[in-house]
């Protein structure tokens, strides 16, 4: 009823969609013809939602292969859809790649995509974010150090202790760096992976499904994370690190956009630093010891 209402279209049933924080819906209309319904996680403000949709629109006028984003019959940008912030989207067909599935070329074309993106970016006439405070800064404040210190005390598994014990020594042993500072942030959608991304049947890009956490971004953080995410030619227990792929992967952004030298000094802090930082899946543990996993 509330499509209905808000939309003017008549929904078949709707199927589930999502693995992420938000709830994502695929269903077709009477004619046959394919939406994507996303429900907001309440975590984000007003202000996140229409920047999410004023960043797709963007993009879309500059031909990035992103869904329309309907307005409602009164024209808003977004509506309210059993209590939450929602968005109608066209249907992009294509492919989801797993974690640490990519070949080469879907690596490769990931760089050159969030260099064309971030570049793209540049030239936006709205203001974009900085990220909450301290989220990528080498020194830990006392509300990290008392999260783990809490999980330490709560979870009863000595593996996981003797994991939260290490984050916690790491974290004390980072020394600050005046000129970390210097690193350079980037606009962007804020969490750029392939988990965002759909691929043809040629492995290219045809699909960018996100904004909504669109916010500026350390551009070695998402080069690193769009990385480590999509490829297992690592080996964490020899060490092995394929460095010259991971260098050529970087040229392919450096065609669209550029690396200072203190991005390249300190390419793996913020990703090192808001793993340490991280305590996702630990505390869902803590509340409940049946997810492990």
């Amino acid at each position: 009823s509330d499509l209905v209402s808000q939309y003017g279209i008549y929904p078949k049933r709707l199927s589930l969609l999502n693995r992420g924080v938000s709830l994502v819906y695929c269903f077709e209309d009477e004619s046959g013809a394919k939406y994507v319904l996303k429900l907001l996680n309440n975590k984000y403000s007003t202000g996140s939602v229409e920047l999410a949709y004023n960043i797709a629109s963007y993009l879309k006028d500059n031909d990035f292969p992103v869904p329309i984003i309907y307005r409602t019959v009164d024209g808003a940008k977004y509506s309210n859809i059993g209590g939450y912030n929602s968005f109608l989207m066209s249907f992009l067909k294509g492919k989801r790649i797993g974690e640490n599935k990519g070949n080469q070329k879907m690596i490769f074309g990931l760089s050159d995509f969030y260099g064309r993106l971030t570049r793209t970016l540049e030239s936006i006439p709205f203001e974009i974010p900085y990220p909450k405070a301290n989220k990528f800064h080498l020194t830990t404040d006392n509300a990290v150090h008392d999260r783990l210190k809490w999980l330490i005390d709560t979870i009863g598994d000595r593996n996981i202790v003797f994991y939260l014990q290490k984050k916690m020594e790491m974290l004390k042993s980072i020394n600050y760096c005046s000129d970390y500072e210097y690193i350079s942030y980037v606009n962007s959608i804020g969490d750029f992976t392939h988990f965002q991304l759909l691929f043809d049947e040629d492995n290219c890009i045809c699909g960018l499904l996100d904004f909504d956490s669109s916010r500026k971004m350390p551009a070695v953080y998402e080069l690193f994370r769009s990385y480590i995410f999509s490829t297992m030619r690592y080996d964490q227990e020899s060490g092995f690190f394929p460095i010259g792929e991971l260098a050529s992967y970087l040229n392919h952004y450096l065609v669209y956009n550029s690396l200072s030298n203190y991005d390249l000094k300190y390419f793996f802090y913020p990703f090192y630093i808001e793993m340490l930082k991280s305590t996702f899946g630990f505390e869902q543990y803590a509340i409940n010891h049946k997810n492990r996993d």
